[in-house]
């Protein structure tokens, strides 16, 4: 089972299942992108079939297209498989969604890569035209000689969005003008947010995305700490609560 978008020199020769979105695979997804689920449209050949995502973009979108595969290529019960597609939830810290009044809080703050972390702006940035979309982004650690140039690139996924705080060295480098007064600063430490101000300047419906290397965030119990002042009504008025 191989990605749609990746050359097949190497691999092996044994029947191949290639899965994404595009017209080259067979497995082939087309989704659709709602407020709070994702319906999915599969095809293989002549057939089709139908599923709902509970969260995620496109990323979650290529998983589960990866999964599918699988199952085809082993012959299991698809229906059974496909009916379990809606209850799959994110693990804490893996993209979850907490929904305290009309806030939308992504923890997305157990762990951090280019390509998750483009793939989360991404996500954030197409979501629910109108409301603000505010990203929190931590470092990613262990990335080498090439950190500076990785963390350089995600400017470009930040531009559809309202507001971005980056946190640690390896955003040291960003071009903060480039993104005007939609940056809303750097620290050295998630430590160093101050949470008060932050929620100032946070819109009633405001989608916030926290993602970055678990160092950052994960071990210090950011978000928790940011879903406590959210609760306290200073931005949401209402205190309910749902995940």
């Amino acid at each position: 089972v191989v990605l749609d978008t990746l050359p097949l020199d190497g691999v092996t020769a044994k029947h191949i299942l290639r899965f994404g979105l595009t017209a080259a695979a067979d497995v082939r997804g087309v989704p659709t992108y709602h407020a709070d689920h994702t319906l999915v449209c599969v095809t293989v050949g002549e057939r089709s079939w139908q599923y709902r995502l509970s969260a995620g973009g496109e990323h979650r979108v290529l998983t589960s297209l990866a999964s599918f595969a699988v199952l085809l290529a082993l012959g299991a019960d698809l229906e059974a498989a496909l009916d379990c597609m809606p209850t799959l939830l994110m693990p804490t810290g893996r993209g979850n969604e907490l929904v305290i009044g009309g806030v939308s809080l992504l923890d997305d703050s157990y762990n951090a890569n280019p390509v998750s972390m483009g793939y989360a702006l991404q996500s954030l940035a197409s979501a629910d035209e109108g409301r603000q979309k505010v990203a929190i982004l931590g470092e990613m650690l262990e990335l080498g000689p090439a950190s500076q140039a990785l963390h350089e690139a995600l400017q470009a996924d930040c531009a559809g969005l309202d507001g971005v705080i980056t946190v640690g060295d390896g955003f040291q480098s960003w071009n903060r003008s480039q993104l005007g007064e939609r940056y809303w600063g750097h620290v050295d430490s998630a430590a160093d947010i101050d949470l008060t101000q932050l929620l100032e300047k946070l819109e009633p419906d405001a989608q916030i995305l926290v993602k970055g290397s678990n160092r950052v965030f994960w071990v210090h119990g950011f978000v928790e700490q940011l879903r406590r002042k959210l609760l306290e009504g200073s931005v949401v008025g209402d205190t309910g609560e749902t995940e």
